[in-house]
């Protein structure tokens, strides 16, 4: 029976980490590599920015009053569920 073909029962892993520590060294250089290596892929980041944009924009408070544009009357709409209607709805005689 080949070692391909021999079954392992478990892994000890007392003598796996006795290696690592008396390899300790190897652990450091990989790590320290790494570092490297992260530090040169990501150095474009640290870079400032060549062109900034401010974006404004503004909303009107009334959300009928767009409607003019297309030809319908703002005052015939009633802005259901508008966040002021419905404080006005609230606020009403009926409701309370």
């Amino acid at each position: 029976m080949g070692i391909l073909n021999r079954e392992v029962g478990e892994v000890e892993l007392i003598p796996v980490a006795k290696g690592i520590i008396a390899r300790w060294w190897i652990v450091l250089v990989t790590a320290l590599l790494g570092a490297i290596a992260m530090w040169s892929q990501e150095g474009d980041l640290s870079t400032t920015p060549s062109i900034t944009a401010i974006n404004r924009v503004y909303e009107s408070r009334d959300e009928t009053s767009l409607l003019s544009v297309v030809g319908i009357d703002p005052a015939t709409i009633n802005p259901l569920p508008s966040f002021d209607n419905q404080i006005l709805q609230g606020q009403e005689q009926a409701s309370r």
